[in-house]
């Protein structure tokens, strides 16, 4: 005997097959935790050293990657937290950089200054929670826009930016100097520019030796305390500053060549010797 199903039977069949069939809405899939990068430059101090082959950790984690040929590294699925170090060993490295808080979807960019063993922060991007942030040097100043650069990026300001000094003080645009280390956060304007909210002075910068070859510009003062412009960083010296070659302060002028050894400063370069080239 032939038994016969159902046709409504056959329609809950079709429907249920049919549902299978047909993909149903998706739920994007957002990337987990934030992204550490980098590069490693040599300093221009100690030993130049490749960092290729060094490893990269956070600690706390399993998380890791290798420097590669380039000199970079990057690494994926940080967990926010409110304190993150990366931790490099290898090729004669032994250094921890502190990253801070991290959240879900920042992306963070360094690039790190290597002298012999140690590693030091020279700038670092974030970007991600709808800010984005840029600390390093102030590499340039343009009173005239109101607005200096600091790794790369042009960081613009307007009436309504904080400046706030190293020690906490209240401070203005006027404040700033070439060389001072600085924290900026403000809103992205363009791939290479900044609007400031606030600019936030760092510590001052180690005394560390530089040696600055170029034009003089803005020559002022006397032999016992003077100051120029080379390639937009401020030089000054005063009567302990050693010229080479038996010349002297009054052999300086603007567009003369020098090469100047001096020391770091906040603001300014100390020099210790002057060559007339």
């Amino acid at each position: 005997m032939r038994r016969h199903i159902p046709l409504s039977f056959l329609l809950v069949l079709f429907v249920t097959l049919g549902c299978e069939d047909s993909p149903g809405p998706t739920t994007p899939i957002l990337p987990q935790g934030a992204t550490i990068s980098g590069s490693i430059v040599n300093s221009g101090l100690g030993v130049p050293t490749s960092s290729s082959g060094a490893v990269v950790r956070v600690l706390g984690s399993n998380l890791s990657s290798i420097v590669d040929v380039n000199q970079s590294f990057t690494i994926t699925g940080v967990s926010p937290a409110s304190n993150v170090t990366l931790e490099f060993s290898g090729t004669g490295l032994s250094s921890q950089i502190p990253i801070g808080a991290v959240q879900q979807g920042d992306q963070v960019v360094l690039t790190l200054a290597r002298t012999n063993s140690v590693l030091t922060v020279d700038t670092r991007g974030r970007q991600g929670s709808g800010s984005t942030e840029v600390a390093g040097r102030v590499d340039s100043i343009n009173g005239a826009t109101n607005s200096f650069v600091v790794g790369g990026q042009t960081i613009q300001t307007n009436p309504a930016t904080q400046f706030i000094g190293a020690s906490g003080a209240i401070g203005t645009f006027a404040d700033l100097n070439v060389g001072l280390r600085v924290t900026v956060t403000g809103t992205t304007t363009s791939p290479t520019s900044i609007l400031a909210t606030v600019v936030r002075a760092e510590t001052t910068i180690p005394d560390t030796p530089v040696t600055l070859t170029g034009t003089i510009s803005d020559l002022s003062g006397t032999a016992s305390s003077f100051q120029f412009t080379l390639d937009g960083r401020v030089i000054r010296g005063d009567t302990s500053t050693i010229f080479d070659a038996g010349r002297s302060f009054s052999n300086l002028q603007n567009g003369g060549l020098v090469q100047v050894n001096g020391t770091n400063k906040v603001g300014f370069v100390q020099a210790s010797r002057i060559q007339i080239l």
